[in-house]
C-alpha cells in the first residue's frame, strides 16, 4: 500500500482509541497525530530509493550496493525487513518510553504505556496494509524478525491504485473526527466505525479476482488492471477525480 493510506490506517486506529483514552479534545487529537505517525513510520526503511541516498548514507556508511540494491535486498535495514516487523514495533515505544522515564527519573505511568500500545497497534496497521500487495523482491514481510521466514505478498491487490482503500479510511477518519469535536459518551460509536472501515477494506481487496503476483502481465499491465478496477469499483466521476488526485501528487498512490 502506498504511504498515504498507511498513514491513515494509523490514524483510524488511533482515533478509536482516542474516544477511549481521553476525554479531552486536545489529547484526543494528539493521540490522533501518533497513531498517523506510526501508520507512516515503517516506510522510513525505503530512505535507500532517495535519489541522493548514495552520494550521502551510502558514501558515509560506505555501504558496498547501491541505494536500489539495498531496498530490494535482505539486509536488516532494507525494505521490508526490521522496519515492517513485530519486534519494531514494539522497540521503538519501549525505547522511547524508557529514555523519557530515565531522562525524568520517574516510572513510566499507565497512560504513558496506552500511548506505547496505540503506537504499537498503528504501527501493525501499516504491516496488515502490506501483506495482501505482490510479493516483489522480499516475498512478503519480516514480520518476525530476526527470522528468515516472510509473511504476505498475497498479490490481491497492488501496490498502488488502491483509491477504494484510501477513500474509505479517509471516511473513517473524517467520521471519528467529527465524533471526537461534537459527540460526548458516544465512544463506543468510533469502534464501531473503524470496525466496519476495516470489514469493508478487507471486502474490497478479496474483490480484485486478479493475481497481481502473476508473471504473465508486465508491470505495466498490472498496474493498468489496478486502475480498470477501480473504476470499476467508484464509478467514472470518482474515479477521475481521484485519478486528478493521484497526479496532482509527488509521491506514488
Amino acid at each position: 500500500m502506498d504511504i498515504l493510506i498507511h498513514t491513515l490506517s494509523g490514524a483510524a486506529v488511533a482515533s478509536a482509541a482516542a474516544c477511549v483514552v481521553f476525554e479531552k479534545t486536545k489529547d484526543r487529537f494528539k493521540l490522533l497525530a501518533l497513531g498517523a505517525f506510526a501508520g507512516a513510520l515503517p516506510d522510513v526503511d525505503a530512505l535507500s530509493m532517495w535519489s541522493g541516498f548514495d552520494a550521502t548514507f551510502g558514501k558515509w556508511f560506505s555501504l558496498q550496493e547501491t541505494g536500489g540494491d539495498i531496498y530490494s535486498g535482505s539486509h536488516w535495514y532494507s525494505h521490508h525487513v526490521f522496519m515492517h516487523s513485530l519486534l519494531a514495533s514494539v522497540f521503538f515505544p519501549v525505547v522511547f518510553i524508557g529514555a523519557k522515564a530515565a531522562i525524568k527519573k520517574q516510572k513510566p505511568t499507565r497512560l504513558q504505556w496506552m500511548k506505547g500500545l496505540v503506537f504499537t497497534i498503528s504501527f501493525n496497521g501499516h504491516l496488515a496494509g502490506d501483506l495482501p500487495t505482490p510479493g516483489g523482491s522480499w516475498d512478503g514481510i519480516a514480520y518476525f524478525f530476526p527470522s528468515s521466514h516472510y509473511l504476505g505478498g498475497l498479490g490481491l491487490t497492488h501496490w498502488w491504485n488502491n483509491y477504494d482503500i484510501f477513500l474509505i479510511l479517509l471516511l473513517c477518519v473524517i467520521i471519528n473526527t467529527v465524533v471526537i469535536l461534537l459527540v460526548r459518551k458516544k465512544q463506543w460509536i468510533c469502534s464501531i466505525v473503524l470496525t466496519v472501515s476495516i470489514t469493508l477494506c478487507v471486502v474490497q481487496l478479496h474483490r480484485r479476482h486478479f493475481d497481481f503476483n502473476s508473471k504473465q502481465y508486465t508491470y505495466e499491465q498490472r498496474s493498468q488492471k489496478s486502475l480498470e478496477l477501480q473504476k470499476e469499483f467508484l464509478g467514472e466521476t470518482v474515479f477521475n477525480a481521484m485519478r486528478k488526485f493521484d497526479e496532482s501528487l509527488p509521491v506514488h498512490f
